[in-house]
């Protein structure tokens, strides 16, 4: 299934007192969101989230289900990463992430998408790559 990106520009991570990283990561224009990377015929997905409060974060969307997800494996600084590899391209399918604390859970939109769907629905869209162009 294959769509086209929205034309907005990807937000790049503020800094806050509650969000510190180190340098290399800071320097790194592929922190937050969604990264493909081709390896011979499989393209392996990174997905990242900061969600510094979470216990846990699981990744849920069309192609890994809406119910019980992917558990993401939790990084430093809050940040939460899982790949996905697959032979079959995953564009435009939809994704959120579910958030869970002691208290509650709840789904959460990719703010560094490039594509969503429209608001009532509000999941994320895979899409790896901006083909729109500044003129």
């Amino acid at each position: 299934m294959a769509t086209e990106c929205a034309s907005h520009t990807r937000c790049e991570a503020r800094i806050s007192s509650s969000f510190v990283l180190d340098e290399a990561t800071l320097k790194s224009p592929r922190t937050l969101g969604v990264f493909r990377k081709n390896e011979g015929r499989l393209s392996v997905y990174t997905f990242r989230v900061w969600a510094p409060r979470a216990d846990s974060v699981h990744l849920v969307g069309d192609f890994v289900g809406w119910e019980k997800g992917r558990p993401m494996t939790a990084l430093s600084h809050g940040v939460w990463e899982y790949q996905f590899t697959t032979e079959m391209p995953i564009e435009g399918m939809k994704y959120k992430y579910k958030l869970f604390s002691r208290e509650k859970s709840f789904y959460h939109a990719d703010p560094y998408t490039w594509q969503s769907e429209s608001a009532e629905g509000g999941a994320s869209m895979i899409c790896t790559e901006n083909r729109f162009h500044f003129q």
